[in-house]
């Protein structure tokens, strides 16, 4: 009889990994003054996704609905209304993966004269 208590043990190992990583996390990112490319590990639904940006004072940066790229849905576009003069920025975002998990952060990017 132990070896049901150890089959269910070893099947319940088998899960946890996947539920703990069915998050989107962040992977990459490039950043220019018309375009901030987010590089997620997993699919994204873009509708769902959310991004904010704020300069160095902590003033709002308005953006395009964030989008994702035509060919690969773990990448997510977000495009300034206008071009980010040089400075220092933090940037949120909360997405949601195609996988309907929600998953959110933050990163801080510079861009140079």
């Amino acid at each position: 009889m132990k070896l049901l208590p150890t089959l269910a043990l070893g099947m319940l190992a088998g899960v946890l990994p996947g539920i703990a990583s069915a998050h989107a996390h962040l992977s990459g990112a490039s950043t220019d003054a018309n375009q901030l490319k987010l590089v997620f590990s997993e699919g994204l639904e873009a509708a769902f996704c959310q991004i904010s940006v704020s300069d160095i004072q902590g003033r709002s940066i308005e953006t395009r609905a964030p989008m994702t790229a035509p060919d690969d849905k773990r990448v997510l576009l977000v495009q300034p209304a206008t071009a980010l003069p040089p400075g220092e920025y933090d940037l949120k975002w909360r997405v949601v993966s195609v996988d309907t998990h929600a998953s959110n952060g933050t990163f801080h990017f510079i861009i140079k004269p």
